[in-house]
């Protein structure tokens, strides 16, 4: 919960005046692929979890000013097909991860622990490949005042 304020609160008052929503967005998928990488090294320093909350706390107000940003570009009858894809892809890509994490990537027996650590290689991987190609290079477009037409096309 005070982890929450405190991210709040970061955002209003440091990153939302200085990066606007773009800064934020870039700001929250950044918190996430640290977190994730901070992540895979806490099969050797279980200490790290909490370091791992508290940046993944961190990414939570990009998803809101995502959306914001939805609002502020797309007209109304689009914000809902927008909105639409994207949780449809995210339930295509957690429908594909979790039988893969399950029954490939993790093992409850393994001792070693980069075999503990593997799973969240992977996750970090695809983390960053989805931040860098959906979260950060199509921003530009929005941050140059792009119109709906570019912004569609350059992500294509």
């Amino acid at each position: 919960m005070s982890q929450g304020i405190f991210s709040a609160l970061l955002n209003w008052k440091v990153i939302y005046p200085i990066g606007g929503l773009v800064g934020t967005i870039r700001i929250g998928v950044t918190f996430a692929i640290l977190g994730m990488l901070v992540l895979c090294i806490v099969p050797w320093s279980p200490w790290l979890l909490v370091l791992t909350i508290i940046l993944l706390a961190n990414s939570g107000p990009a998803g809101l000013a995502f959306g914001v940003l939805i609002v502020k570009r797309y007209q109304q009858r689009q914000q809902a097909q927008v909105q639409g894809l994207l949780e449809v892809a995210g339930l295509v890509a957690i429908g594909g991860a979790i039988p893969f994490w399950t029954h490939v990537l993790y093992d409850e027996c393994a001792s070693d622990p980069g075999k503990q650590a593997l799973p969240f290689f992977v996750g970090f991987a695809f983390c960053a490949a989805a931040g860098v190609v959906g979260g950060l290079a199509p921003l530009k477009a929005f941050r140059d005042g792009g119109e709906v037409a570019t912004i569609v096309s350059s992500s294509a």
